[in-house]
């Protein structure tokens, strides 16, 4: 699609295939966050609620449990930083793939964007059927 048109066509149609599919998901889909389902119950059944209390001391839990407490173990957890630099390459290797092979085979055999991306693809398709 993006061969003939603009870059922005190809964003344009993930708004039009995303768009309904994300009213349909908000719209039937049931909570499944565990203290909304049950601040809802008790307001159902009339059960007071107790106050929300201080949000400093919420704002504070939030930074350590998501920012601090995971920069804390990645160094001074071994394997948490192992896996890291482990993911940090591979994901790198897998990027450098994509960008790689399009630009290859369009230098090398002068292929052009179309063709390039299919050989891509061709790659892909094959890893996934010998995979399984």
């Amino acid at each position: 699609m993006s061969y003939h048109t603009t870059w922005r066509w190809t964003l344009w149609f993930i708004l039009l295939v995303g768009g309904p599919l994300y009213l349909i998901v908000v719209f039937f889909m049931k909570e499944t966050f565990k203290p909304a389902i049950l601040e809802k119950r008790a307001r159902k059944q009339g059960v007071e609620l107790a106050p929300d209390g201080d949000t400093t001391g919420k704002l504070k839990k939030l930074v350590t449990v998501t920012l601090l407490r995971p920069v804390q173990m990645l160094f001074t957890e071994p394997i948490v930083l192992a896996f890291a630099i482990y993911n940090s390459f591979a994901f790198g290797v897998l990027f450098a793939f994509f960008a790689a092979v399009p630009y290859s085979f369009a230098v090398v055999y002068h292929f052009d964007r179309r063709e390039s991306g299919r050989c891509l693809y061709t790659k892909l398709l094959h890893e996934k059927i010998l995979s399984q």
